[in-house]
């Protein structure tokens, strides 16, 4: 239940994020450059995700959980040094 209840809130994750970066990155360039620019987005993005599923499939069954909790953990640091970063930039410009 716990394994199902995680993969449909990082789907709901992903789409919201998706969503919006998709209209952010839409909004930054000229309207010439959209449709070239977000299909480059989109095939970065979709191969990015299945050579990810097929490396986190093959790592899950030859090394099990632990493994892939252990290889998560530098992304989830990086992640969440990029949110501080941020959020401090953003408290010196209101400041």
């Amino acid at each position: 239940m716990n394994f199902w209840l995680a993969m449909v809130l990082l789907g709901v994750g992903w789409n919201f994020i998706y969503v919006g970066a998709t209209t952010l990155l839409t909004e930054s360039h000229s309207p010439a450059e959209r449709a070239k620019v977000q299909g480059i987005n989109d095939a970065a993005i979709f191969g990015t995700m299945v050579v990810s599923s097929l490396s986190a499939g093959a790592l899950f069954t030859y090394q099990g959980w632990h493994t892939m909790n252990v290889a998560a953990l530098p992304f989830l640091v990086l992640a969440g040094a990029g949110i501080l970063w941020f959020a401090w930039g953003e408290r010196q410009r209101t400041a």
